[in-house]
């Protein structure tokens, strides 16, 4: 199914999926639009070119999501789910002292359902980041990240980021539309150390964006600006997110 408020045709959809499948065999598409809005159905001549584009995933259409369901012919079609999608990502300026395999496991169940984790201490601590697997409900926000408490020090914001993903609103960080039909009128923000309120949805969630996260990004555009003029009158929602206590790697200490 192709999460979007457009209208996929059958052709439109069979030249996306020629681009990014990579199949051995034949495969046939039908129309279920009768069952869902943006819904085919995908038959392979080979059962490894299945297995293949269901453990690939995150896939994309022209931009969109695309969820896929395997599905048997003893399950009504009418019954399969369609709200998650498995995504890597990767969690940035995790600190050494705190870079561990329990912590990496409590951070990225905070995204969503954990299916695999890919963190080498000895590797990653150098580094700064790790990668996890996590199943994402699509029908909720992207876990954007989080504030760590080290110590007596400022806390530390630890960005997501996500690969190969979709188009999502930069208002509301959900799949299926931007910002024009988007309900909010404007994005929700987040407070940074330095008072100022910033969008926290936007390409910074993407893996390939090499220009840091949300708080260097906009201080990046917004050079000299100051506290008093940070939070404009039409920004709907101020997201809160408790910091993140975790235990440091090597002592006995737990960040309060």
């Amino acid at each position: 199914m192709v999460v979007s408020k457009r209208n996929f045709s059958k052709q439109v959809v069979v030249r996306g999926l020629e681009k990014n499948w990579i199949c051995r065999g034949k495969w046939l598409i039908e129309e279920l639009s009768r069952f869902k809005h943006n819904a085919f159905l995908v038959s392979f001549l080979l059962k490894k070119d299945k297995v293949m584009v269901l453990d690939r995933q995150s896939w994309s259409l022209f931009g969109e999501l695309l969820l896929l369901s395997d599905w048997s012919r003893t399950t009504p079609i009418h019954g399969l789910r369609f709200d998650r999608t498995p995504f890597w990502a990767t969690a940035v300026g995790v600190p050494q002292s705190f870079l561990s395999k329990s912590n990496g496991l409590t951070i990225a169940k905070k995204a969503d359902e954990v299916v695999a984790m890919d963190l080498d201490v000895k590797r990653d601590r150098w580094r700064g980041f790790f990668h996890f697997k996590v199943n994402v409900f699509v029908e909720g926000q992207l876990f954007l990240g989080f504030f760590l408490l080290v110590g007596y020090g400022d806390p530390i914001w630890v960005q997501i980021k996500y690969d190969r993903l979709a188009n999502f609103c930069f208002n509301c960080g959900c799949f299926g539309h931007d910002r024009k039909p988007c309900s909010l009128s404007s994005p929700i923000t987040i407070f940074g150390l330095d008072g100022i309120a910033v969008p926290v949805f936007g390409s910074w969630l993407r893996s390939d964006y090499r220009k840091g996260d949300c708080f260097a990004t906009f201080k990046s555009k917004h050079r000299g600006l100051s506290k008093i003029a940070s939070v404009p009158s039409t920004v709907p929602t101020v997201m809160e997110t408790p910091p993140m206590r975790l235990e440091a790697v090597g002592t006995t200490m737990v960040v309060e």
